[in-house]
């Protein structure tokens, strides 16, 4: 995955870690991303308490947007699972 994130990056801009995202006057730190290309970790994006406007902030400022470490997901996990469905819903918009 990390050379398809440096492909896609490559050519878009300057790679910058920790880039501060502001969403009705609260960050949203987005770990590594390029003009309009991002990386997140799963649970940097999903294992936090972000609402829907977060995520489509985050797909309204990237075209693009990796999420590595997505785990295994069952019963357990239901706010996790949750967050991810409405962070892919936003994609779709």
């Amino acid at each position: 995955m990390d050379k398809i994130f440096h492909a896609f990056t490559a050519a878009d801009g300057k790679l910058t870690t920790n880039r501060e995202l502001r969403i009705w006057g609260r960050p949203l730190l987005v770990p590594e991303s390029s003009d309009n290309v991002a990386r997140f970790n799963f649970s940097d994006l999903c294992g936090k308490p972000l609402s829907a406007a977060d995520y489509l902030e985050v797909t309204r400022r990237f075209r693009t947007v990796f999420i590595t470490e997505v785990p295994k997901m069952g019963l357990g996990q239901k706010d996790l699972a949750r967050r991810f469905i409405t962070f892919i819903d936003g994609t779709s918009s």
